[in-house]
């Protein structure tokens, strides 16, 4: 006799797993602003030499706030756009990315890697991703320059898709 008992439950749980990492790299979706994050527990630390940030404060221009891990194939592939983008509207939005979860080392490397030149900061605790309420990797969040949130989007953008939203929740670009 075979036991299958157990393989059925290591399928099932390999299955759930797939699911579960499968749906924290992916998904497409933007979402609305929520006014009632409290940015006050988001501890964010600066990597490399990025000024400190408070995220919800008031700055002097809106915010593009990418949240990324290493892990996370579509993070790493999303980059480039970003980092295009970013230079042609430094003037106008400010970029910052936020690593979730990895160690300084690791995001710094990886911030090597794709070439990103724009502020990162870590949040090793993930006090972003529960205040924000991300589920999904990437994740972009974009902030007016009051503090508030205009809206989140669940999953990468390619230069076009974040360009049409700079100009459509931020009112820049043409």
């Amino acid at each position: 006799m075979t036991p299958s008992f157990p393989r059925s439950i290591i399928a099932g749980v390999a299955i759930a797993g797939a699911l579960l990492v499968g749906g924290a790299c992916s998904g497409d979706s933007s979402g609305g602003s929520d006014d009632s994050v409290d940015f006050a527990s988001v501890q964010l630390s600066p990597l490399g030499d990025a000024p400190k940030l408070q995220l919800g404060e008031p700055t002097d221009k809106p915010m593009v706030v990418n949240m990324w891990a290493t892990w996370c194939v579509p993070c790493r592939k999303e980059m480039p756009d970003f980092e295009n983008v970013a230079g042609e509207h430094r003037s106008s939005v400010r970029f910052v990315g936020v690593n979730l979860g990895d160690t300084e080392s690791a995001a710094a490397k990886f911030v090597a890697e794709t070439g990103v030149t724009f502020d990162q900061y870590l949040d090793p605790d993930m006090t972003a991703q529960a205040a924000l309420s991300i589920v999904n990797m990437p994740s972009t969040v974009l902030l007016r320059a009051d503090g508030t949130i205009a809206t989140t989007h669940s999953g990468a953008l390619d230069a076009t898709e974040l360009r049409r939203l700079l100009r459509d929740e931020l009112g820049i670009g043409d």
